[in-house]
C-alpha cells in the first residue's frame, strides 16, 4: 500500500507555526450529552480516529477544556503519549479558555491553561485561543492575559473564537501592543453559514494574515 500524500502546510497567521489545511475538532470526543460517548462511540473509536489522522497527514487538532468536561484533553493527552517522540513533536495541538462568569480575575486564565497543559501532558500548547467573547468581563480583560502566556511559554500562538469584525480588531491591537500577532479566530463556516464572507470579517482577516479555522465546515452533518 502506498503512503498518503500529506495535506499541504500552511503557516498559522503570522506565525512560525505550520499546519495543514484540514485539521480535526475533537467537541464530541467524550462528551456524552450531545455526541452520545459510551453510546455510540467509545475510547477506542477515538484512539483509531487520531490515528488516522496522523498517519493520514492530518496532525493538527483543536480542542478545548469544556469538550467532555476535560475528557478530549485527556483523550489527547493519552493518545500522544502512546506515540513515539517523531510523531509527538509533528501533532499540533490548539485548544480553548473558556470565560465562565465566575472567572473574574485575569489570573483564571492562566489557571485554566495549565489545567489544559496537565490533561494534555504538555509543557505549552500550540495555539490558545479565547473560546468565546462573552460578559461580563471585557474581552480586553482576557485577551491581555491570553498576550501574557504567550509571553511566558505556556502557548506559542494566541488565537480567538467566535469574534465579530469589531472585537477581533480589539484583539488585535491588544496583542500588537505586546508585539505579538493574532494567529487566528476559530469561526463556524460552511456553505450554509457564510456570515463572515458578507460582514467583511474574511476580507480583514486576509488582509492582516489571520488564519480563519472554520469549524463545522459540513453543517454539524447536514452538508
Amino acid at each position: 500500500m502506498s503512503e498518503p500524500v500529506p495535506f499541504e502546510q500552511v503557516p498559522l497567521g503570522q506565525t512560525d507555526i505550520r499546519i495543514p489545511r484540514m485539521g480535526i475538532g475533537t467537541w464530541a470526543w467524550g462528551d456524552r450529552v450531545m455526541w452520545g460517548f459510551g453510546r455510540e462511540y467509545n475510547e477506542a473509536d477515538l484512539r483509531a480516529a487520531f490515528r488516522a489522522a496522523v498517519r493520514g497527514g492530518v496532525p493538527f487538532f483543536d480542542t478545548a477544556e469544556v469538550y467532555g468536561w476535560g475528557r478530549a484533553e485527556r483523550f489527547l493527552g493519552t493518545f500522544l503519549a502512546e506515540e513515539d517522540e517523531a510523531t509527538r513533536n509533528q501533532v499540533v495541538i490548539a485548544t480553548k479558555f473558556f470565560p465562565y462568569p465566575w472567572r473574574w480575575r485575569a489570573r483564571a486564565l492562566r489557571r485554566a491553561l495549565e489545567g489544559s497543559l496537565r490533561r494534555l501532558r504538555r509543557p505549552y500548547v500550540d495555539l490558545y485561543q479565547i473560546h468565546w467573547p462573552w460578559p461580563p468581563r471585557d474581552i480586553r480583560v482576557w485577551v491581555r492575559a491570553l498576550a501574557e502566556q504567550v509571553q511566558a511559554g505556556l502557548a506559542r500562538a494566541a488565537g480567538v473564537s467566535n469574534y465579530n469584525l469589531e472585537q477581533m480588531k480589539v484583539a488585535e491591537a491588544i496583542l500588537a501592543d505586546h508585539g505579538l500577532p493574532l494567529a487566528s479566530n476559530q469561526l463556524e463556516y460552511s456553505l450554509l453559514r457564510r456570515d463572515i464572507e458578507f460582514q467583511g470579517l474574511l476580507d480583514y482577516a486576509r488582509s492582516r494574515g489571520i488564519t480563519i479555522l472554520a469549524y463545522s465546515p459540513l453543517a454539524m452533518g447536514m452538508l
